[in-house]
């Protein structure tokens, strides 16, 4: 324990991150098993994460020019991007796949008109949902992290007054 001390860790931090490693450890064995199914749901997947990126830039925009109520919004939506990004990865999605199906599922949807993209959103804001519930505390605690940090990269830290 003086040991951990001494080196300027908090026990705490070192379980949080031996429960992480188990954690992923874990969730890497059942990732190797990819079928056809789970080649669909590295699609839709990809194809929502786009979704809901594209309703999170103009919520940005309003943000930045002074609506700053939209930030719960932006976070929302974001973590809900992140629940379908960390439910792939579980599965097995990896680079470059990941980067190429994104990048298909942009193009995609530049085609699509506004009524399919917003069916789109609705259907990925739903299913976004319900992986969430299925998602344990350890991998909801990441997604909210992860999150948290990328709106605060875009929007910068929160206002506590």
């Amino acid at each position: 324990m003086d040991l951990i001390r001494s080196a300027g860790h908090r026990p705490s931090s070192r379980l949080w991150l031996s429960i992480c490693t188990a954690w992923m450890a874990l969730s890497a064995h059942s990732a190797h098993a990819a079928d056809a199914g789970t080649e669909e749901f590295f699609r839709r997947s990809s194809s929502c994460v786009a979704a809901l990126k594209a309703d999170v830039a103009p919520l940005i925009a309003r943000y930045k020019a002074g609506a700053t109520q939209t930030r719960p919004d932006i976070l929302k939506l974001t973590e809900l991007g992140f629940t379908f990004a960390g439910t792939a990865y579980l599965r097995g999605l990896r680079n470059p796949q990941a980067d190429t199906l994104m990048q298909d599922a942009e193009k995609a949807q530049k085609a699509q008109g506004t009524e399919q993209l917003k069916a789109l959103s609705q259907a990925c804001q739903s299913e976004g949902q319900a992986l969430y519930r299925k998602a344990n505390f350890i991998e909801r605690a990441l997604v909210k992290n992860k999150a948290q940090s990328r709106v605060e990269h875009l929007l910068g830290p929160e206002d506590k007054r």
